[in-house]
C-alpha cells in the first residue's frame, strides 16, 4: 500500500502556500495539529512550516476581538474555524457572552467541537448549552473529558493498531477518522462499545477504500459476526466531512 494520507496532506499544504494562499495553508495546519495524534515527522514538518509563514504577514498577530466575533456569528465555516484558533489563544472566560451565543447557532461542527474542546481544557466551570443535531445540551466543561480521555476513543485506538498493525500508513489514517469521531461527541462522551463499534466501521470504511478486494474481505470475515451492526457509512463521511 503506497497510499500515505499524511504525505498527501503535507503536499495540499505546501500547494497552498506555493500558490499564495498563506491564510487557508495556516488554517490546514491548525486543523491537523488540533488533533491528539499526529505522526512525529508531520508534525515536525508542518510546525516548520507555520513558523516560517507566520512571518509574512499579519496571521501571527491574531485576530481581535470584533473580528472573531463577527467571524463567529457571521462567517463561513473556514472564518468560524479561524476565529476558534484564535480564540483559544485568550482566556475564555472573558468571553462568555459570545460564547453562549455561538454554541446556541453554530453552524460548523468542527468548530463548535474544538470550541468546546478548549472550554474543557480551560477548566470552564458555568452551565453552557449546545445545540447537536437540532438537539440542546446543558454542559458544564470543567466536569467533561476531552477526546485523549474518553474510554472510547482509546479503546477505538488500540482496536485500530491491532487491525492495522502492519499497515503504518492505514493506521495513521485510521486514528484521524477515529479523532474526528471523538471529537463530533463532545461535550458528549465515546464509551468503550460505541468506541470500538466506531472503530470496526472505520477499519471497513479504509479497507473498502484503500485495499484490494482480497484484503477487504479478509478484513470483513475478521472483523464481523452476524450480530455486528456498523455504523452506517453516510454517517461516517458526514463526519469526515466536517
Amino acid at each position: 500500500m503506497n497510499f500515505n494520507y499524511y504525505d498527501e496532506r503535507y503536499a495540499e499544504i505546501i500547494a497552498l502556500f506555493a500558490n499564495g494562499d498563506d491564510k487557508k495553508g495556516l488554517l490546514m495546519i491548525e486543523e491537523e495539529l488540533a488533533m491528539p495524534y499526529l505522526p512525529k515527522d508531520f508534525e515536525d514538518k508542518i510546525i516548520a512550516l507555520k513558523k516560517k509563514y507566520q512571518k509574512k504577514g499579519d496571521d501571527k498577530k491574531g485576530l481581535d476581538a470584533e473580528t472573531i466575533e463577527h467571524y463567529l456569528l457571521n462567517g463561513n465555516e473556514a472564518e468560524q474555524l479561524l476565529a476558534v484558533y484564535n480564540l483559544l489563544k485568550l482566556n475564555l472566560r472573558n468571553y462568555d457572552e459570545l460564547i453562549r451565543k455561538y454554541l446556541k447557532g453554530s453552524k460548523s461542527a468542527a468548530s463548535q467541537a474544538l470550541l468546546i474542546s478548549g472550554m474543557i481544557e480551560q477548566g470552564l466551570n458555568s452551565e453552557y448549552q449546545v445545540l447537536k443535531d437540532g438537539m440542546a445540551f446543558s454542559f458544564i466543561p470543567l466536569y467533561c473529558e476531552n477526546v485523549e480521555m474518553m474510554d472510547g476513543y482509546l479503546q477505538g485506538i488500540a482496536y485500530l493498531e491491532e487491525v492495522f498493525l502492519k499497515d503504518p500508513a492505514l493506521l495513521n489514517m485510521a486514528k484521524k477518522l477515529m479523532a474526528k469521531v471523538a471529537f463530533s461527541f463532545l461535550p458528549l462522551s465515546l464509551d468503550e462499545s460505541e468506541g470500538i463499534l466506531y472503530a470496526k466501521s472505520i477499519a471497513l470504511y479504509i479497507y473498502e477504500l484503500f485495499a484490494d478486494e482480497k484484503s477487504f474481505d479478509e478484513c470483513k470475515a475478521v472483523l464481523l459476526d452476524d450480530s455486528t451492526k456498523l455504523v452506517p457509512k453516510e454517517e461516517l463521511e458526514r463526519i469526515i466531512e466536517s
